[in-house]
């Protein structure tokens, strides 16, 4: 198996973007290795990298199907990293580690949230909650050193032509000695 080429996330996509869209816009500039749609955003892998350059510096910021794309080099893949990814243990269907993620497409649903995150790592669970305008989404982990890279290569990364937020959900702190109500005053029973 040969090691993966220069790979280009491709942002801002419409959903109904086929292969075929991205081989006609892409091709122009060289081998396309492989493609990977996932909804609202993609992977185009290039054989060379001054194939992939080119088509970066020329297409970033341009209109594919009507919708303007944002394209940047991808981050490397959980799996091209020295360490491999993490085996989740059995039966595990919720993680204990919890990230936010905010300013997402209103029409992104949880399973294009998980398809997202698993460019970096795959999270145990995803969910969506629509608002006015974007959604917010949550991405559980099972590992605490998987939650904190995902924050680092995730956080401010474009979905859509817009930069999305991801931080760790952490409960309210409580204070270490709680407030309490003040105690009733008891009348002493002593004489004065």
């Amino acid at each position: 198996m040969s090691a993966p080429g220069p790979r280009l996330y491709v942002g801002g996509l419409t959903p109904q973007v086929r292969e075929r869209d991205i081989e006609d816009y892409f091709g122009r500039f060289g081998r396309i290795r492989d493609i990977n749609l996932r909804g609202v955003y993609g992977f185009v892998e290039f054989d060379d990298a001054r194939d992939a350059e080119d088509a970066l510096h020329d297409l970033n910021g341009t209109r594919l199907l009507g919708e303007r794309i944002r394209i940047e080099f991808s981050k490397p893949r959980r799996g091209d990293r020295e360490r491999g990814p993490r085996p989740v243990p059995r039966g595990v269907e919720r993680g204990r580690y919890r990230v936010v993620v905010e300013n997402l497409p209103p029409r992104m649903s949880w399973q294009d949230l998980k398809d997202l995150f698993r460019d970096v790592v795959t999270p145990v669970f995803t969910d969506i909650f629509p608002e006015r305008g974007c959604a917010t989404g949550v991405a559980e982990f099972v590992h605490f050193d998987d939650m904190d890279f995902a924050i680092r290569e995730m956080d401010r990364r474009i979905v859509d032509g817009e930069p999305i937020r991801v931080f760790e959900d952490r409960p309210r702190s409580r204070s270490r000695s709680p407030r309490r109500s003040p105690s009733p005053r008891r009348r002493s029973l002593s004489p004065r």
